[in-house]
């Protein structure tokens, strides 16, 4: 999760391909996600990349995950963006 806070997305890649099950992990804190911080940074590069890469390996984010605040992916990169 501070990987992802940072904006550090090639280190994402690499800890994404060892534990996929990090993909929909929340931060203790934020109830953030990984796509939470990437609408946070608003990189849409990135969010294709790790989109298309996890979709060719079969799984799935949950787009609807829903921080401690309540607010999903979409409220984030509304607010930022």
């Amino acid at each position: 999760m501070v990987k992802a806070a940072a904006g550090s997305w090639g280190d994402i890649y690499s800890l994404f391909r060892e534990d996929p099950s990090l993909l929909n992990k929340q931060d203790f804190i934020s109830g953030f996600t990984v796509l939470h911080w990437i609408a946070k940074h608003g990189d849409h590069r990135v969010l294709n990349t790790l989109w298309y890469g996890v979709s060719k390996t079969g799984l799935s984010f949950d787009i609807n995950a829903k921080s401690t605040a309540g607010q999903t992916p979409l409220h984030i990169a509304a607010i930022y963006n």
